[in-house]
């Protein structure tokens, strides 16, 4: 994280990766992370922003897109607004431009025929599969951060914080003994790869079970 006074950000380093199984393709994705900036800390709105560029990589063909999250200017701009474009080897395809949180076009690079590439309002949020708090472990993040969304939901900001720093505060401590001890921390559900990224230990099993659904979803269909 970097502090500037009224604001903060923060770089996420690593990849996300997107696993895609079609009917008749399957492919494979990796995800650059874009960064994130609080405004308002000590005084003004308090809000947060996404910047920064986001590269797509196809793993299975030539395929790449490059997005650019913007931020707000003092004096112009507008906020979460994005623009970006779909190549392949190389050359443009498709330019893409509009606001993550309401609608972005599409517009072939030639034809300039611009079209809805994404409205967020027709896509409505399907709602996370999870544990009930009382059966979560004490260090799983719904469990672990309880006091803080709580009171952010509240929007107790202040309280929030308070709580923030405490956690915070046990978290350092508990880092400084396992320096002093010389304890290595070791992830309970992934494993460093030989690039030093960490994957997911039962990937494959998961990767097994989302095809074995595919196919019975397309062989159900093709039956119908």
């Amino acid at each position: 994280m970097r502090f500037y006074g009224n604001s903060a950000e923060t770089t996420i380093t690593g990849l996300l990766k997107l696993f895609v199984f079609g009917e008749d393709f399957d492919d494979v994705y990796d995800i650059t992370y874009p960064n994130f900036r609080v405004k308002g800390i000590l005084f003004g709105t308090l809000l947060m922003e996404i910047f920064g560029k986001v590269t797509i990589k196809s793993l299975n063909s030539t395929y790449t897109a490059e997005i650019d999250f913007k931020t707000k200017g003092m004096f112009k701009g507008k906020y979460n607004e994005v623009s970006g474009a779909i190549k392949n080897k190389g050359h443009t395809l498709y330019d893409l431009h509009g606001f993550w949180d309401s609608v972005i076009t599409i517009t072939p690079h030639k034809t300039k025929e611009k079209k809805v590439f994404f409205d967020p309002a027709a896509h409505p949020v399907v709602e996370k599969i999870v544990p009930p708090l009382s059966e979560q472990a004490a260090n799983e993040s719904r469990k672990l951060w309880e006091d803080v969304i709580r009171e952010m939901l509240k929007r107790d900001e202040d309280q929030a914080l308070s709580y923030k720093g405490k956690m915070e505060a046990v978290q350092r401590a508990e880092e400084n003994e396992r320096k002093t001890k010389n304890i290595e921390w070791i992830p309970r559900h992934f494993k460093k790869d030989k690039d030093g990224n960490y994957l997911f230990e039962k990937l494959n099993e998961l990767l097994d079970e989302c095809k074995k659904v595919r196919d019975s979803k397309y062989k159900s269909s093709k039956n119908a």
